[in-house]
């Protein structure tokens, strides 16, 4: 058995902007996608605080590199001559306005590129913009997005901000059953709303916090997301329906499809469901 939480996924879509999977106990699990227009909301955030990191990052250039300022400061000087001719056209063709817009074009891209390989990896493909709006990029399967994963999707960047304002990637993005610009069809990825399903019940015969017996550490919390949480939850609210025959089997096999994940011992069987209760109440309060 594979270390991922989906053996063998099988994806289908389920609705508009949902998209469906199945565990190797064949509980279902659903992934709601996130539509064009939160994410570009989530973008607007995004971009304004790519906005201060590229003035803050152009003003350390020119304050550390003498040979940048004097490149720059020639840049304007021909700028001004070229405004004091009066010709637009000679403005519009001239190389120095290419050249600087060149630059302005180019320190933004790489410090956008820059910016969402970094949120997405360190923070399990959270940005500042996808934190404010309940988004996540995941991979196909559902699971956390890991930096090649992360790096692939971003430098398709390029492409899907042509021919400007990212009209390709907003296209495709529409065009898509799972809302996918070409940064995700190339990755392997989805950005996901981080809708909460309803919490499991709890077992009327449990007296004590299993949380007591178990603990986990921040590197095991985060190495889970969005498709663990919905696995435990789902199989914690089947067990109420389940007779002791067919409990064991399901329990036995979401709880080694999340210990192995994490890299977390053997699990004794009557403690399989201790083991699902304390992992889900970390999750929920991490």
């Amino acid at each position: 058995m594979t270390s991922d939480p989906i053996d063998s996924p099988r994806t289908s879509p389920v609705g508009a902007f949902h998209q469906e999977l199945r565990t190797p106990d064949q509980v279902a699990l659903e992934l709601p996608i996130a539509g064009p227009s939160t994410r570009m909301l989530a973008y607007g955030i995004d971009y304004l605080l790519i906005f201060v990191l590229q003035v803050g990052l152009i003003a350390m250039i020119v304050l550390t590199l003498p040979p940048v300022v004097a490149w720059l400061g020639g840049l304007f000087e021909q700028l001004q001559q070229d405004l004091a001719s009066g010709d637009v056209d000679a403005f519009q063709s001239s190389t120095a306005v290419m050249f600087f817009f060149v630059f302005l074009l180019l320190t933004q891209l790489v410090n956008e590129i820059l910016y969402f390989i970094f949120w997405e990896t360190v923070s399990g493909g959270r940005s500042p913009g996808k934190m404010a709006l309940k988004l996540r990029v995941v991979r196909e399967g559902g699971q956390r997005i890991n930096f090649g994963a992360s790096a692939l999707r971003n430098l398709m960047r390029i492409a899907d901000i042509l021919p400007s304002s990212y009209l390709v990637g907003v296209i495709s993005m529409v065009a898509s059953d799972a809302g996918r610009r070409l940064g995700d069809l190339a990755a392997g990825t989805l950005v996901v709303r981080e809708d909460r399903p309803p919490r499991a019940a709890r077992s009327e015969s449990e007296t004590i916090s299993p949380s007591a017996s178990y603990r986990f550490d921040r590197a095991q919390i985060q190495s889970l997301g969005t498709t663990e949480l919905q696995l435990i939850r789902r199989t914690l609210g089947r067990l109420e329906g389940l007779d002791s025959a067919q409990r064991e089997p399901v329990l036995a096999r979401t709880v080694e499809v999340l210990r192995q994940k994490i890299g977390y011992g053997g699990v004794e069987p009557r403690e399989r469901e201790d083991f699902l209760r304390a992992l889900l109440s970390q999750m929920e309060s991490f």
